[in-house]
């Protein structure tokens, strides 16, 4: 959940430009009678990445964090 909520916090923001950049893009297509495809689609799309790569790190976090104090050396670190 950590791991998510940086995610939305930190990269939704900056894809603020793209993704309005894809609404005026949709707009013209829309206009123009092609099909097109919803811009919360995109943002879906964008957030599920970050939400497997969430999925990931906290993997990752929690292995690193099992291995660490597995081992006697790491007492003090961890």
């Amino acid at each position: 959940v950590m791991w998510f909520l940086m995610a939305v916090a930190t990269m939704l923001p900056s894809a603020a430009p793209m993704i309005r950049t894809y609404c005026e893009i949709a707009d013209t297509a829309r206009i123009k009678g092609e099909a097109v495809v919803h811009p919360l689609t995109l943002v879906a799309g964008y957030l599920s990445v970050w939400l497997a790569a969430s999925a990931v790190f906290s993997a990752l976090t929690l292995i690193v964090h099992g291995f660490a104090a597995s081992v006697q050396m790491l007492d003090p670190v961890v």
